[in-house]
């Protein structure tokens, strides 16, 4: 705050008031990470044994609407011929010339990988093959003498999108919407290299990675899965000190992929924990300001046409708690996002950081709850839910204004730390200790009223106050 004050000759001066030391201190409570490990991914087959298992998909970023890289991961399953006495012509017709054998062929005249999108991810009409990469860590057919190729990495030959109806294994449910999207990659040769002669596949046991980078332009769904937490799961989800802790509680939902190859028509989807978990985002135009600040408020992955409204989470758990206060209300877009402006105001926020979350819910009971978290099924990489907090900086005022060097002038402190004793403040003026001053205990709301004696050998000029 800059105040005016005149030294006895007449010559104007400006006070700039600000306090230090015991009374200010900023800080927020970080949230803690914990590792949530994955389990074990639902697997399916035909008669010749598990072809596709381990199906994993994630998004990154994983922001609602965003372009994202999408990553798509399975383990090409191995067959035991012999075990399972199958017929030159069940081998035959799914290329196993091998007793243990589920090749998948390369080149021109190789097989095909196939993967269904929910309908939700936003596929261009069509993708470029230098978009899109697969990467296995063991080849088929490769010359032993010139050693095993390892990790190889190429783009498919082709890229094929067309918009199906969903498949449940082999059956595709004629009777729901063609809004799916079915993307078809033909295998390259894998190893393109005079070193190894012929055209190299991807082996039976290889983990295939397919990358579809985010300069394809696949946009995430706008709006999260539901994933309302019951508060019989939030009871259970209590830490050894019987604390709520959010950690504790199932996964974030996700978006699912489901993945064929040209050895066996068997969609075989993710699981549960192994889908692309796009998160709910709750953003703020500015983080710290004085009271009276407007700010506004912008929600990502909401249900679209709901009343969504903002409150301040003071205890971080994704509950509209006694005695939180709501900051207001709007409705949802069709695009699963909103905008909202508050007013910033002591109370609710006061000089804690920490109890100045800023989340929202709509009419579902969709929220965020701070410190929820999931692995990323293909990383590994642990992303947790946050809030975030609004700093509430101080502010002063000085009267009277204009005032004299020599003069007491009173000064109202708002937002600072209560119970703090002005006594205990360092204050100057230019850089000129003050000596007189009141000795008042900041209120419960963090304000204070005090007197100050502008020292008499204070520069003429502007001189801030601290």
């Amino acid at each position: 705050m800059r105040t005016k004050i005149a030294a006895s000759l007449g010559i104007a001066l400006a006070l700039v008031f600000g306090i230090v030391g015991g009374m200010a201190f900023f800080g927020s409570v970080p949230v803690q990470a914990h590792e949530n490990a994955g389990i074990a991914e639902a697997t399916d087959a035909d008669s010749l044994g598990n072809l596709v298992t381990d199906v994993r998909v994630e998004a990154v970023p994983n922001t609602p609407g965003s372009v994202a890289k999408w990553t798509v991961q399975f383990t090409n399953g191995t067959i035991d011929n012999a075990a399972h006495g199958h017929t030159d012509a069940e081998n035959t017709a799914h290329k196993n010339t091998d007793q243990d054998d589920n090749i998948l062929s390369g080149g021109l005249s190789g097989d095909v990988i196939k993967i269904e999108f929910e309908d939700d991810v936003q596929f261009p009409g069509a993708l470029s093959a230098t978009n899109v990469t697969i990467t296995t860590n063991t080849v088929s057919n490769y010359d032993s003498q010139a050693g095993d190729p390892g990790i190889v990495v190429v783009n498919p030959l082709s890229v094929t999108i067309a918009k199906v109806s969903e498949f449940d294994g082999t059956t595709q449910q004629t009777s729901l919407p063609s809004d799916e999207t079915l993307v078809t990659l033909k295998i390259p040769d894998m190893v393109d290299s005079i070193d190894h002669p012929g055209s190299q596949g991807i082996a039976p046991g290889s983990l295939v990675t397919v990358v579809f980078r985010q300069t394809g332009g696949i946009k995430n769904p706008t709006e999260s899965k539901e994933d309302v937490v019951s508060p019989t799961e939030r009871a259970q989800a209590l830490d050894a000190n019987g604390d709520f802790d959010a950690s504790l509680l199932k996964p974030l939902s996700g978006f699912k992929a489901q993945v064929s190859t040209s050895n066996n028509g068997h969609f075989v989807p993710s699981a549960p924990t192994n889908r692309a978990v796009i998160a709910r985002r709750v953003i703020v135009s500015d983080q710290d300001g004085p009271r009276g600040s407007t700010i506004a408020v912008v929600g990502q992955g909401f249900q679209d046409s709901a009343t969504v409204t903002i409150w301040n989470d003071k205890n971080q758990n994704g509950l509209r708690d006694s005695g939180e206060t709501d900051l207001g209300s709007t409705l949802v877009t069709g695009s699963d996002d909103f905008t909202a402006t508050i007013t910033i105001n002591n109370p609710p926020f006061d000089f804690d950081p920490a109890t100045n979350g800023i989340n929202a819910v709509d009419g579902l009971n969709r929220t965020i709850i701070p410190g929820r978290q999931y692995t990323r099924a293909v990383s590994g990489a642990t992303f947790t839910e946050e809030i975030l907090y609004y700093k509430l900086e101080s502010s002063f005022s000085v009267t009277p204004s204009p005032a004299g060097i020599g003069d007491t002038v009173r000064v109202t402190a708002r937002d600072f730390v209560a119970g703090g004793d002005i006594a205990n403040a360092r204050i100057s003026i230019g850089g000129v200790p003050v000596t007189e001053h009141d000795s008042t205990v900041v209120s419960n709301t963090g304000d204070a009223v005090f007197n100050v004696v502008i020292p008499a050998n204070v520069a003429q000029g502007t001189q801030n106050f601290v």
